[in-house]
């Protein structure tokens, strides 16, 4: 059997260029699993929420509005666990835009649980940022 001199090149299809097949570090998959667990609690603050606004009879604009916001988080903890920095900076924007939404309507300061899911938020956002770091090479050293 001959090689056939028209056909395409074949490309190495595991990664591209600038990817590395590194494993993820124990430190960098806690972060990224605080940001996943941040945007759970979140969800499941918002369905608690939704369930109290189906009880009192609202419009089902509210509760559409809750719904998506939970597909919609959900969708980027899928994107975070992976190490998607958009996915958590997005997470972490929408997650600041409900808590501040919630205090505009309520004039309450938050209490401990939303400044700690804050604090995982911001440690998932971390996390991102460095494993993408790590993937691209920009890392000092291990462990650093």
């Amino acid at each position: 059997m001959t090689v056939d001199p028209y056909a395409p090149p074949q490309a190495e299809l595991s990664g591209g260029p600038g990817r590395t097949s590194l494993p993820v570090p124990l430190t960098v998959r806690a972060l990224l699993l605080c940001g996943v667990g941040a945007n759970l609690i979140t969800v499941a603050h918002t369905a608690r929420g939704t369930q109290v606004l189906l009880g009192q009879h609202v419009p089902w604009v509210y509760v559409a509005f809750d719904v998506c916001v939970m597909v919609v988080l959900l969708g980027l903890s899928y994107g975070l666990w992976r190490g998607s920095r958009t996915c958590a900076v997005l997470a972490l924007s929408i997650y600041v835009l409900i808590n501040s939404l919630a205090y505009v309507v309520n004039r309450a300061l938050p209490g401990w649980m939303p400044l700690s899911v804050l604090l995982l938020s911001l440690l998932g956002v971390a996390g991102a940022f460095r494993w993408q770091d790590l993937r691209a090479g920009r890392h000092r050293a291990i462990g650093a």
